[in-house]
């Protein structure tokens, strides 16, 4: 019995890390609008050149593109933060699983259904990076 059970879950700590590098990048290279006078949209630079600035301008007297450029910044931290722990849990977990596998397979004992292939890793890091970003965003 020479066969090891493989969980490819390397594959998908690489794509949460790849996810950790771009999301924050999307939220602070990109430009957004921020409601102005009488609610009506103002648009702003990036967030990296809004943060550079501020203070108000002739355009925005009330400085809320910095402001929105504040919480663009807090919500790149809190993306890169639930990628991180989507990739540090599946390595953890994913990892261990498939050593136990791997020795319930050695031992020609019966092995649990609970995250036995592939699909199921990629599965449990999606529902891992719904709870962790939810949770970035609300805040904790």
């Amino acid at each position: 019995m020479g066969r090891d059970i493989r969980l490819y879950y390397e594959r998908v700590v690489l794509v949460a890390f790849g996810l950790a590098v771009a999301l924050p990048l999307y939220f602070l290279l990109t430009s957004f609008a921020v409601p102005g006078r009488n609610q009506r949209p103002l648009g702003c630079a990036t967030t990296v050149e809004e943060l550079g600035r501020g203070h108000a301008t002739a355009s925005d007297p009330t400085g809320a593109c910095y402001v929105g450029a504040v919480q663009r910044l807090h919500l790149a931290g809190g993306y890169f933060a639930a990628c991180v722990g989507v990739a540090v849990a599946v390595w953890l977990i994913a990892g261990a699983r498939e050593r136990a596998l791997n020795r319930a397979w050695a031992s020609a004992r019966p092995r649990s259904r609970w995250m036995s292939t592939p699909g199921e890793v990629w599965l449990y890091a999606a529902l891992l990076f719904v709870v962790f970003a939810g949770a970035a965003q609300s805040g904790l």
